[in-house]
């Protein structure tokens, strides 16, 4: 017989760093206990269902986390083995050398896996979003093809699981809701308790779907996500993609616990939701660098954001022919230096897509017109700074009256032949790369005129070339002080011809420069397309200026068409900057 003071002794609680564990002060739960509960929960009352969803439980086992949740004891703190133990019994690849085989981690995917699916003792996951960016033809799609299959699963034990596959547009989210599909139809454990169709999957086991969504973030907010994958995030730039992202990342209310993963590879514009991302990352304390992931590799587990970002990629100093440093970047076992080195032979890809594609690097170009590594090959800074003291250069602007920036490009011929170039820019903006910031919101062109006569004094200008919208006036004032000045129309074909006698000299080795930060970083935002005419150039993003690169262009081509001892061409019609 149990004595009073001793059935009177409380008993003491342990407590965990997320609070009291669950199921604390019961009965551990058996895991064949927590199977049943599991379903229960899920199925209802059909017996049909209880008795496939316990069927396929038995195969799978549930997820250690939910165990946890249940009352039972666990030792583990993420999903990460039992992923991959779940995968590999159910999923069989379809495509490839690999068809016909289970789906197994690499390991670097079973470090973000593990990772990924952390969670404390109160089986809360620590990091709510995941990112892993790595270049393509790595797996990205595969990874979150089935382990989106298993968090729709009764595996996961959530009830009713939203999975959503997201991205830019309903074609690109094509691939991975085709990837889920397969693995469906291709499993006879899977196929039991998924009803799967090309546009919608659902399990009536668990009350489960997955879904792809894109396209009108408006349309999005209602939706109510378990487990979300963005299918590269480079590519959501417009207002209604970012809107999406907005809509999936706030929308999962009434979870618990949800989960939002981006597979992704390195994109352009740091302005884009990815963008943002990656910078977030990359000022964390918690960040990490990881040469064995690439010489841009690292590694950001930062609790606080419940941000977790695995980053492989290569760095902006890796040569294009480095292919071990290449290597580093593509952890998958498939992609051999072998198939690497042929990827990066193809003509068909500038520089700047190989190694975006290829090392995920974030580069400023979709398409770059002249690759960053030709251009600082062309740096010879004593000899410009040599070749400009006191000696006469011609002269090219382009410029703007508010909301960009204007520019004054300069060029003259050296003994040995090359052209040397230098530029001046005057920005508005304290972001955009400029020399001289002016205060308010328009760009003196006074100050231009200016600076265009006191280059007349300390060497000489031979001409002036401009574009004559919003320069104009300067240029005509200009001309009365006795300069000689060459319009520029746009589409004439003088223009074309200037940009296309740059890229030949710069192809050549024709230009040399003084490795300015500023007008490299013009250049970096060029983005050119090939057409009939020649080259047409335009902005990679809206908010960074290429004014510097039009301004060295114009003056270029005065030098090497002897312009100074041209005739005046006239005046061009005035134009009103448009409001924005």
């Amino acid at each position: 017989m149990t004595s009073s003071s001793s059935s009177a002794r409380p008993r003491k609680r342990k407590e965990t760093r997320g609070g009291p564990r669950p199921g604390s002060g019961r009965k551990p739960l058996t895991r064949e206990r927590a199977i049943e509960l599991a379903v229960e929960r899920v199925a209802g009352e059909s017996l049909l269902l209880r008795d496939r969803g316990i069927a396929f439980l038995e195969e799978t086992e549930l997820s250690p986390r939910r165990r946890l949740l249940l009352g039972e004891r666990v030792k583990e703190r993420t999903e990460g083995p039992w992923l991959a133990r779940v995968l590999a019994k159910t999923c069989v690849q379809q495509i490839g050398r690999f068809a016909g085989q289970p789906l197994k981690l690499e390991p670097f995917e079973q470090r973000f896996v593990n990772d990924a699916t952390t969670f404390d003792d109160a089986g809360r996951y620590i990091y709510s979003t995941s990112v892993l960016g790595v270049p393509r033809k790595n797996g990205k799609t595969t990874l979150a093809g089935g382990v989106s299959v298993v968090k729709a699963s009764p595996a996961d034990g959530e009830g009713k699981p939203i999975v959503i596959h997201a991205a830019g547009s309903r074609e690109q989210a094509g691939p991975l809701n085709d990837t889920t599909y397969d693995f469906i139809m291709g499993s006879p454990l899977l196929s039991s308790i998924f009803a799967a169709y090309k546009t919608d999957i659902s399990c009536p086991v668990n009350g489960g779907r997955i879904t792809r969504v894109a396209g009108d973030g408006k349309m999005n907010h209602g939706l109510n996500p378990y487990f979300v994958v963005a299918d590269e995030l480079f590519a959501w730039l417009t207002p209604r993609q970012k809107e999406n992202w907005n809509a999936l990342t706030t929308a999962d209310g009434a979870r618990d616990d949800a989960l939002f993963w981006v597979i992704t590879t390195a994109g352009w514009d740091l302005a884009s939701v990815l963008g943002e991302l990656y910078r977030r990352a990359l000022s964390s304390p918690a960040m990490r660098r990881d040469r064995k992931m690439g010489d841009g590799g690292f590694v950001v587990r930062d609790e606080s954001l419940r941000l977790l970002v695995h980053w492989y990629g290569i760095g902006p100093e890796t040569r294009l022919d480095d292919v071990a440093a290449f290597k580093r970047a593509n952890p998958a076992s498939w992609r051999s230096r072998a198939r690497i080195e042929e990827d990066l032979r193809k003509a068909t890809l500038d520089e700047g897509t190989k190694r975006r594609l290829y090392g995920n690097q974030w580069t400023s170009a979709s398409e770059a017109w002249i690759p960053g590594d030709r251009w600082r090959e062309l740096e010879d800074a004593r000899a410009v700074r040599e070749g400009f003291e006191g000696a006469p250069r011609a002269v090219g602007v382009d410029a703007s009256l508010s909301h960009d920036t204007t520019a004054i490009g300069e060029a003259l011929e050296l003994e040995d032949g090359r052209i040397a170039v230098r530029s001046t820019v005057w920005s508005v903006r304290r972001e955009a790369p400029a020399h001289r910031y002016v205060a308010g919101k328009q760009i003196p062109l006074g100050e231009v005129e200016q600076a265009v006569r006191e280059l007349e004094t300390t060497g000489g200008v031979t001409a002036i070339g401009y574009d004559p919208r919003y320069f104009n006036r300067s240029a005509q004032a200009l001309d009365e002080e006795g300069f000689v000045v060459v319009n520029y129309e746009p589409q004439a074909r003088s223009t074309w011809d200037a940009i296309q006698g740059f890229y030949n000299l710069v192809a050549a080795g024709g230009i040399v420069h003084d490795g300015d930060p500023v007008l490299a970083a013009h250049l970096d935002a060029t983005a050119g397309t090939k057409t009939d005419r020649g080259w047409k150039l335009s902005k990679l993003r809206m908010t960074a200026p290429i004014d510097a690169v039009i301004a060295v262009i114009l003056a270029v081509d005065l030098v090497v068409s002897g312009a100074s001892a041209q005739p005046w061409v006239g005046w061009g019609e005035d134009d009103e900057e448009a409001e924005e």
